[in-house]
Parts: C-alpha cells; sequence; structure tokens
C-alpha cells in the first residue's frame, strides 16, 4: 500500500512541475559548484533581456535560478486564480525580489549583488579614470521590468591608501559597454 501511495504521490506532482518548462530544450546550471542540467523555462524572455556574456558567473546562475522558479511549488498558489506572486530570493551577498504572473513568467525583478566579479568594460572604465587606485567594494544592481528598459547600475567603492570614493555607474551606458580596447 506504501508503494501505490509513493506511486501516486510522485504521479501526482510530476505533472505541474513540467507546466513551466519547453522539455524539448536543456541548459546548464552551475550554483555553489554542482552541476544541474535543467529544462529551459517560460522566463527565456527574462533571460535574453538581463543576460550579458561580460556579466558575472554569480548574477548568470542565480538569473537562471529565478527564472527556473515553478511557482506553483508554493503552497499559496492556486491554479486558475489570476494574480502575482512576490518570491524572495536570498544568501549572504545577494538579494532578488520577483513578481511572477499567475503562468509562472516574470512580471518584474529587484535584484542586489554584493562584491561581484564587474565587468569588463567597467573594469577597464575604472583603471583608465582612476590610476592607482582598486576596487574595495561594489554593489551591483538589476531592476527589470518586462515590456521597460533594463535598468542596471553599479556602486563601486574606490580605495587608494586611506582615501575611498563612492561611485555610481549606470552599467548600461554606451561609452563604457564599447570601451573594450584595453589600457
Amino acid at each position: 500500500m506504501k508503494k501505490i501511495m509513493f506511486g501516486l504521490m510522485v504521479l501526482g506532482l510530476t505533472n505541474p512541475m513540467f507546466a513551466q518548462y519547453n522539455p524539448g530544450a536543456m541548459q546548464n546550471l552551475v550554483l555553489n559548484g554542482n552541476h544541474f542540467s535543467q529544462p529551459i523555462p517560460v522566463n527565456s524572455k527574462y533571460l535574453n533581456d538581463v543576460g550579458s556574456e561580460r556579466g558575472s558567473t554569480r548574477v548568470k546562475n542565480f538569473e537562471k535560478l529565478i527564472a527556473m522558479h515553478n511557482i506553483e511549488s508554493h503552497a499559496v498558489y492556486q491554479p486558475g486564480l489570476e494574480g502575482t506572486y512576490k518570491v524572495e530570493f536570498k544568501d549572504a551577498d545577494n538579494m532578488i525580489k520577483v513578481v511572477y504572473d499567475s503562468k509562472g513568467v516574470i512580471l518584474r525583478t529587484e535584484e542586489k549583488y554584493h562584491n561581484i566579479i564587474l565587468p569588463l568594460p567597467i573594469r577597464i572604465s575604472l583603471i583608465k579614470e582612476y590610476p592607482g587606485w582598486s576596487i574595495y567594494e561594489n554593489e551591483y544592481r538589476v531592476r527589470y521590468n518586462s515590456g521597460k528598459e533594463l535598468k542596471n547600475t553599479c556602486k563601486v567603492s574606490l580605495k587608494k591608501g586611506d582615501k575611498i570614493i563612492t561611485l555610481k555607474i549606470d552599467v548600461n551606458d554606451p561609452e563604457i559597454l564599447n570601451d573594450e580596447t584595453g589600457i
């Protein structure tokens, strides 16, 4: 009897898990050193909008994680009920607030990452503009709102001896993005 109940439970939980995925498409995810092969989620538009080949691996992995999140697994989820679901993902250095619609599609995010490896164009720009200074700490923010312009900002503290200065950088600034030529 236990085997039958377990089998029914597995079958009952398996069907909703595939509701948000395209079963034919797969991608790899690395999070905290663990490799996962995951179906590409319905949130591939979000991944395309925020994705960058220049970004931090940590940022990319967290964005993949929230894109693959199954909203139907939450106790508050009610099938057939139109509405939104707010989910917060946190760890020691990262915080992401996400709003999903009733189908699991990401409507907007507010992402904050501390002390990531900055994109190469930003590092090059900082080296050119502030020779002799080193990056002391940084905070990278992403604001995604479906159908609107993506906002990426970075707050960087630079240190030189006892001096510390803090800069706010628009990551989408064309002057920074086009500066990959080196020093």
